[in-house]
């Protein structure tokens, strides 16, 4: 697990979206329209992982600077302490929250370029909310 630490392409912070946390990652360059977003989903079998993890946390820093997007990566409860669907529902609030168009305009993301994405656990659950909203 690693820090939210910034570097010199990218700032990284911690935060909750609707009590759920989650890690944005904005890059540092001067925007030349709004952003792109991505909403990115960590795997682990629903029941190992985190945003955090230092594989995540380096896709995310690199995503954000190559493709100059804000990065949302979430973290959800896990098995086996919580059950389906909790999963689903942490996803679905933070997801929820950050497409809210008041949450796009102050990261600058524009809401008709907005991605959702996962590994593994994370890619099952960003087909399912996908189908949600």
């Amino acid at each position: 697990v690693v820090p939210p630490t910034s570097d010199e392409n990218v700032t990284v912070s911690d935060t909750t979206f609707n009590s759920i946390p989650v890690r944005i990652y904005v890059p540092k360059r001067k925007p030349e329209s709004l952003r792109r977003g991505l909403f990115y989903i960590h795997g682990g079998g629903w029941c190992l992982g985190s945003n955090a993890f230092k594989g995540y946390d380096l896709l995310s820093r690199w995503t954000a600077d190559r493709l100059d997007a804000v990065i949302i990566s979430t973290n959800y409860r896990l098995a086996p302490k919580y059950h389906f669907p909790a999963q689903f529902e942490d996803v679905y609030t933070a997801l929820k929250w950050f497409l809210h168009p008041k949450v796009l305009e102050s990261y600058g993301v524009d809401p008709g370029r907005v991605g959702i994405s996962g590994d593994s656990a994370g890619g099952n659950l960003a087909a399912a909310v996908t189908q949600q909203v």
